[in-house]
């Protein structure tokens, strides 16, 4: 590639490879172009946006990328710079680092101020982007099949160190009146003298179940094994940090999960300061999965029409996930060997997608959900690269899940979750 090599990306957008290094300008004419760049070696992907008039700038580290383009422009021009242009950009902060080995977008100068203003303005019920968001139709659904209507359900929670939070998830689960369930805890080698006792305690229950499994954690390999002793025809995963908040949440979702033509089905679920942790995945985000409208405040999510409402999503959490046995053994449950600690819960869903059935997010259930506090850091090397395999292998097999939702607004970015508009 010569210092002025010029790229026409509308007429590159074909999946064909480029090899690049060093500062590029991205031009868009005419329109805005989204442009989810990819490095073929690691897998790994980030997104860039360029808009009419304006010029993004961009470091890219040696080596050879894939580019795929989402556009309403008439002209989209990758350009790499010259020394004087180089010194031009950095000068006036427009430049947009992909760090080699994490393809992050160093966010600078306009776009910190961009970001600021859209996290303040959810705080206050603003939602960057939410006037313009069309109303969300009501899912168009089956009616609920009448002995799953009323059927019990079986709770499956693995666990290992919090007692506490054990205690205040089943606990909760008392405030359930109307659904029959029974609870399969899966202790994952649990050796501290308060969950211990607390294990001892519940095992005595008629309606608990206990089981030991004292391997490494793998979130999957757990919930498999849960799933394999459950003896009603609806399973609800649930981590051992939920907390339901009244007595309705568990028949609200099985309304959902009874019906045909729906696969699985989630509940909201808040932080301990009330604050939106899910309320549904977008299969498409970059680098991976989210959860968009993260952190939004109650007077948004109270209104919000994509987070009052039920509807359909890519995917739900795995911390709160109701779905059909029949259906979870039909596809082979979670992938133990591929997902084991993250991404297994989207994996799910996306295969249950392939069978035609609907994935749910239903606020009706609204729980707390005291996330990463049952659960060790992933922040030392063999965890980061374990999580980036996980990241790397959800591509892979989901390659069209991973650019496209059924129901995050193509208006707003996918490099966030604050659903900030591009």
């Amino acid at each position: 590639m010569t210092s002025d090599a010029i790229f026409d990306l509308l007429a590159l957008n074909d999946g064909r490879s480029l090899v690049m290094a060093g500062q590029y300008r991205l031009r868009a004419a005419g329109g805005s172009a989204e442009v989810e760049i990819t490095d073929i070696a690691t897998g790994e992907r980030s997104v860039v946006y360029a808009h009419d008039g304006r010029d993004l700038h961009i470091t890219v580290p040696p080596g050879t990328y894939r580019m795929c383009l989402r556009s309403s422009a008439t002209k989209v021009a990758l350009t790499r710079l010259g020394l004087l242009e180089r010194i031009g950009a950095y000068a006036a902060k427009t430049v947009s680092l992909i760090q080699s080995g994490r393809l992050t977008n160093v966010v600078v100068a306009r776009l910190n101020r961009r970001a600021e203003g859209g996290i303040t303005g959810m705080a206050v019920g603003n939602v960057a982007g939410q006037s313009q968001l069309p109303p969300r139709p009501a899912p168009d659904l089956a009616p609920p099949d009448r002995a799953l209507a009323s059927a019990a359900v079986s709770i499956v929670i693995p666990t290992k160190i919090r007692a506490e939070m054990l205690r205040a998830c089943v606990d909760s689960l008392a405030l359930n009146r109307t659904v029959a369930a029974e609870i399969i805890i899966v202790d994952n080698g649990a050796d501290g003298d308060a969950m211990i006792a607390l294990l001892t305690e519940l095992s005595v229950r008629p309606d608990v179940r206990l089981i030991r499994d004292d391997g490494d954690f793998n979130f999957s390999r757990l919930c498999n094994a849960g799933a394999a002793l459950a003896r009603h025809p609806l399973l609800l995963f649930l981590n051992d940090d939920i907390e339901a908040l009244d007595g309705d949440w568990l028949a609200a979702l099985r309304s959902y999960a009874a019906r045909s033509d729906v696969g699985a089905v989630g509940a909201r679920l808040l932080y301990a300061d009330r604050t939106l942790q899910h309320a549904g995945v977008a299969s498409n985000l970059v680098p991976g999965p989210g959860h968009p409208w993260r952190g939004a405040s109650p007077e948004v999510w109270q209104g919000h029409p994509f987070l009052a409402q039920p509807g359909e999503v890519d995917a739900v959490t795995g911390a709160c996930l109701m779905i059909r046995k029949t259906i979870f053994d039909a596809v082979g449950g979670f992938d133990e060997e591929a997902f084991a600690v993250t991404l297994n819960d989207v994996d799910l869903c996306l295969r249950v997608r392939e069978q035609g059935l609907k994935i749910i997010y239903a606020p009706q259930a609204t729980l707390l959900h005291k996330e990463g506090q049952s659960r060790r850091r992933d922040d030392d090397p063999a965890e980061r690269q374990r999580r980036q395999a996980e990241l790397r292998a959800y591509v892979s097999r989901h390659p069209e899940a991973a650019r496209t939702s059924v129901f995050y607004p193509s208006i707003l970015r996918r490099d966030t979750d604050q659903a900030l508009p591009v």
